[in-house]
């Protein structure tokens, strides 16, 4: 099945169930977000396959890119 490509502006945030990680994408539910590999390599998200997360893209170039587990 193909995916869409998400494409985040600033201050835009994506929800989905996290599917898989890719060396610089992250696949949900929703679609296929592609994401700066240093992003993906500080983050621990192994643990967050098959939940719901929140990737929210920002202004801060240290931080361009938070992903967090979604609460229901």
């Amino acid at each position: 099945m193909t995916r869409t490509n998400l494409y985040l502006r600033q201050w835009e945030e994506a929800v989905g169930t996290l599917e898989k990680i890719d060396t610089n994408e992250l696949t949900l539910d929703t679609g296929v977000l592609e994401l700066p590999t240093e992003t993906l390599q500080k983050t621990s998200l192994t643990e967050l396959i098959s939940r719901r997360v929140a990737v929210l893209r920002t202004d801060d170039p240290d931080h361009p890119y938070l992903i967090r587990e979604e609460k229901n």
